[in-house]
């Protein structure tokens, strides 16, 4: 999403130059420096006051994608805020004022049949168009396993745009979420709005 292209593009640079202060070249495929190598010369850098603490905390965070997988930072089931694809427009106006996501999860039936993103934004311009249907607003769920890496799913989520996966279990039913904003604050630490001041409440299938 656009709320996320700067601070991809900060992490993104600001990895790369920590790493050429260190001597190596971010895009020579040839490179081969461990992970604990990278570490040691970091805190050398942080030492001698080359590098900035912030910026070394940053890629060591990096580093931990590797260690986490989509099932120990994603949003869980009993928490998950979505919407039967089935719902009155006055009560799905009402959840969108009070939850104030960006995008929301719709099912039919149960939360393990998400057929669709909500698009909140488009759905509050185009509501009111003749014909409008919720699926004019609905993007494509994209489905992960609760195994997954984060560092393969940052990548893909960042190369496809999306902002949100579903996970699931090896049975195929729905776990929870991950955001792009949930893989971010791992790097850098909570990202605070207004709307993290209230607790949302659970909607269940």
């Amino acid at each position: 999403s656009i709320l996320f292209k700067p601070i991809i593009w900060f992490l993104t640079a600001s990895t790369n130059g920590v790493i050429r202060l260190l001597g190596i070249n971010p895009h020579e495929k040839e490179e081969s420096v461990s992970e604990e190598d990278i570490v040691i010369m970091l805190d050398a850098g942080a030492d001698e006051g080359t590098l900035k603490q912030d910026d070394i905390e940053y890629i060591k965070n990096v580093f931990k994608l590797e260690r986490l997988n989509a099932a120990d930072i994603m949003t869980p089931r009993s928490s998950l805020v979505a919407v039967p694809k089935d719902i009155s427009e006055e009560m799905l106006v009402e959840i969108i004022a009070r939850e104030g996501y960006s995008r929301i999860p719709v099912y039919e039936d149960n939360l393990d049949k998400i057929v669709g993103i909500l698009h909140v934004r488009e759905y509050l311009l185009r509501r009111s168009m003749p014909d409008f249907k919720i699926d004019d607003v609905l993007l494509p769920p994209e489905f992960v396993p609760e195994t997954v890496h984060l560092d393969a799913l940052f990548k893909d989520m960042q190369n496809e745009h999306i902002h949100m996966v579903i996970v699931l279990n090896e049975y195929g039913l729905t776990l929870g979420v991950v955001t792009m904003e949930d893989i971010i604050e791992e790097i850098v630490g909570e990202i605070w709005d207004e709307q993290d001041e209230a607790v949302a409440p659970i909607v269940e299938a």
